[in-house]
């Protein structure tokens, strides 16, 4: 489709190319365009058909919009299916000779799948939006061709900026740019993905984690023509896992026995064990597998009486609950203790187990 009334920015187009430090002589040999035109648009003496600036604006990496009027291609369906749009615009150009009725009909034809490809680009454009993770499209020059708001905010940039065209080195410190544009480039050449590898996010100096998936994108050919990267942030999901193994080491290192259980049955009351700590070991000389496998088998440690005592206590189903007990230990040695249960949700006790001072003497 032919693009008129175009508006030009020159004075723009020589501030970005002396920004980057770009020559004219280098922006001629990555377009193919003539030095001599390429002076004539930047003194106006000329205007570089739409075509041409869109060539500017990709070796220059940044979005045509930035030195003209024009709309940059943000969305690859839309894009790609533009060309069998243009193919039916010329095919309808050739047939103007023909049956008027039929020439409207072909016509109408064009007009309806034109509106199905915005209206379906608008619903895939909105789905890419609506999804919680990180979400690129890269060509095979590794030029950014779209990328989901969830990826503009974990880089920290305004919800309207557009990566069309633009480069890792755009976007990221340049460690960072080097590392994405290598994996990206591992995928690209070797069309193998990667998946869920756990790294830093690109882009946030690594103080975040993730998990990155990267997969080629192939034509009909089979040909590599991009590559889609994916980026799942667990960050909060890793700091939670090394405070609970912080947590964890603590309770191991604590003179008491500490057991969290999960309620199995109210009538007759049961427990099913999943956690206790080493005191268990230490003291019972019983693996904790044993614990896990049958929750009984503490109960066997105690002295007789003081199981009946024990479970016409807990009947009252009032917590915090206070016990105080006699144990034997691995070396058949009986140990007072006193434990406190808690309960913190409707289906877990956690259980503090206390020996009496004079026990471990």
């Amino acid at each position: 489709m032919k693009e008129v009334n175009m508006k030009f920015y020159p004075d723009k187009l020589i501030q970005i190319r002396e920004h980057k430090k770009v020559s004219m002589s280098s922006l001629s040999f990555e377009t193919g365009i003539s030095r001599s035109s390429l002076w004539a648009w930047e003194t106006e003496k000329r205007v570089p058909s739409p075509t041409n600036v869109r060539a500017l604006a990709s070796a220059l990496e940044i979005d045509v919009s930035e030195i003209s009027d024009l709309k940059g291609i943000k969305n690859i369906v839309y894009k790609t299916y533009s060309k069998s749009l243009q193919s039916l615009q010329e095919l309808s150009s050739i047939t103007r000779k023909l049956n008027p009725e039929k020439l409207n009909t072909l016509k109408s034809m064009v007009n309806l799948i034109e509106e199905e490809l915005f209206n379906s680009s608008i619903i895939i454009n909105s789905l890419i939006s609506s999804l919680d993770f990180g979400f690129y499209v890269k060509d095979v020059n590794q030029k950014y061709i779209l990328a989901n708001k969830a990826f503009i905010k974990m880089l920290n940039l305004d919800e309207e900026f557009s990566v069309f065209g633009k480069k890792d080195t755009n976007l990221f410190p340049g460690n960072e740019a080097s590392f994405n544009s290598s994996q990206d480039e591992y995928v690209i050449s070797n069309g193998i993905s990667v998946i869920d590898k756990e790294n830093f996010l690109p882009g946030t100096r690594k103080s975040r984690w993730g998990l990155t998936s990267k997969l080629p994108i192939f034509d009909k050919n089979k040909d590599i023509i991009g590559l889609i990267s994916v980026f799942k942030d667990t960050t909060e999901k890793r700091k939670s896992e090394q405070r609970r193994i912080a947590l964890e080491n603590a309770l191991e290192s604590v003179n008491q026995g500490v057991w969290i259980a999960e309620i199995t049955n109210v009538e007759p009351f049961k427990l099913k064990f999943i956690y206790i700590n080493k005191f268990f070991e230490t003291y019972l000389g019983l693996e904790r597998d044993r614990f896990f496998k049958d929750s009984s088998i503490w109960e066997k440690s105690m002295k007789p009486a003081d199981i009946e005592k024990r479970k016409l206590s807990r009947r009252t189903r009032k917590f915090p609950a206070y016990y105080s007990y006699t144990m034997f230990t691995h070396d058949n040695k009986e140990m007072g203790v006193e434990e406190i249960v808690y309960k913190f949700d409707e289906t877990h006790l956690i259980g503090i187990i206390t020996p009496k001072s004079n026990s471990l003497d």
